[in-house]
């Protein structure tokens, strides 16, 4: 990319202020340009002050009326003005070079999305730790342990759905899938090529940890349905989550 593209983050929030200002305080301290960055909160009626926090650390803030996450994801999307748009959680943090390490990917105009693995915090119980093994046996590299990293790029089926970014053109072309599958409906819809990149860890913390590791995902023209992503309530997200 010839210009720093400008980057919408979408958060879907619902009484998360205990985590959204770290959320937040993380983010301003990416190595990205302030001016190239935009912050979304899409709320879903929270009745603690959420809102508050979102807007005092200048995040817009727009309603999530039907209070789903996937539809929170999808509010974010109709209002983001980037290029580029990311999805996280509230309950994320993230290395400093999340976003930048991403752009060399999209070089490609092949490349449809971006993401990688997040890190359970170093203090995760046992319950978290079978989860995360789940996931492992299941073949996805969403979730990994703070002890683990990635040697060399490998394909992969899945793109996490706590870690991504896409191109905005691509999200605007493929059809989504409405349902709980989350990040796993989303790559059948897109049947793509995904592709980890090596993983540098980050620091362990009381929140999962985005790391500098990518997927590089690539979209083949294939099932489509005609309904435009506004339609559907599911699109995946991007991130490191409190335990």
């Amino acid at each position: 990319m010839a210009e720093i593209p400008l980057i919408s983050v979408v958060i879907p929030v619902k009484n998360e202020a205990l985590l959204l200002e770290h959320c937040l305080e993380s983010l301003r301290s990416l190595a990205y340009p302030a001016d190239r960055l935009e912050v979304i909160v899409a709320d879903a009626q929270s009745r603690d002050n959420t809102r508050e926090i979102a807007e005092r650390n200048g995040a817009r803030v727009v309603e999530n009326e039907k209070q789903i996450v996937v539809s929170g994801r999808n509010r974010g999307f109709e209002h983001a003005r980037g290029e580029l748009v990311a999805f996280t959680d509230a309950d994320c943090l993230f290395d400093a070079q999340w976003l930048a390490n991403s752009l060399k990917y999209f070089e490609d105009e092949k490349v449809a999305g971006v993401g990688g693995p997040t890190l359970m915090p170093q203090d995760s119980t046992h319950f978290e730790q079978a989860v995360n093994l789940l996931f492992e046996l299941a073949g996805m590299i969403g979730v990994t342990s703070h002890r683990q990293a990635f040697a060399e790029a490998y394909e992969t089926f899945d793109i996490p759905g706590c870690n991504a970014i896409y191109r905005r053109k691509a999200l605007q072309e493929v059809v989504l899938l409405v349902g709980p599958g989350g990040s796993t409906q989303h790559s059948q819809a897109l049947r793509p090529r995904l592709v980890a990149q090596p993983l540098e860890l980050s620091r362990g913390e009381s929140q999962r940890l985005l790391p500098r590791g990518r997927l590089q995902l690539t979209v083949s023209p294939q099932e489509r349905s005609g309904q435009p992503l506004g339609a559907v309530d599911e699109v995946i997200a991007v991130g490191p989550t409190h335990a």
